[in-house]
């Protein structure tokens, strides 16, 4: 068996109590602290038990409409107006202090992106940069290791290969 409540198995050792309305079994100690069953809707359970219907006896529709009608204006009568004053400073008060966070998050954000756009660009520039100086030099090594190659080529020897520091690999071709 399992209770509901505490969501523990029930030892056979131990003190429980089976409702009589839906059948659950509860420890007793979760019965007491509960009130009654836990299960959902059933008669048993203090916290799901509705309201009692009122008797309205012969009334007609019409006359209960009025009643109701009547109720609110009633309520609005006996507010404090003091009371109404301060729940509208109160509102206000938090309303322009929300309305100041958001302002505060929305540039904090913002200032932000802008800052982290600013710092790729300017990653970017010096990125471009080293590339472009890098690949300036680069393609002069390229086009004069072709030339010698080219005219190595023509001429049948073996040509040194001056790229590197190690200048005894001969590259014939």
């Amino acid at each position: 068996m399992h209770c509901p409540f505490c969501q523990t198995n029930i030892k056979k050792s131990a003190d429980s109590i089976i409702c009589t309305d839906c059948g659950t079994p509860h420890h007793q100690e979760c019965w007491d602290e509960n009130g009654g069953c836990t299960t959902y809707g059933c008669v048993k359970n203090s916290h799901s038990q509705k309201p009692e219907a009122i008797d309205i006896g012969n009334e007609t529709l019409a006359n209960l409409q009025k009643t109701l009608e009547k109720a609110p204006a009633e309520q609005k009568e006996t507010e404090n107006p003091k009371e109404q004053n301060n729940f509208e400073n109160e509102f206000k008060r938090r309303y322009e202090e929300k309305s100041r966070f958001n302002k505060r998050r929305k540039l904090i954000f913002y200032g932000s992106l802008t800052l982290l756009v600013l710092f790729a660009c300017v990653a970017l520039f010096f990125t471009y940069q080293k590339i472009d100086s890098v690949g300036k030099y680069g393609y002069i090594q390229i086009q004069s290791f072709i030339r010698q190659g080219l005219f190595i080529l023509r001429q049948g020897q073996p040509c040194r290969y001056t790229g590197r520091k190690d200048k005894t690999n001969s590259i014939y071709i």
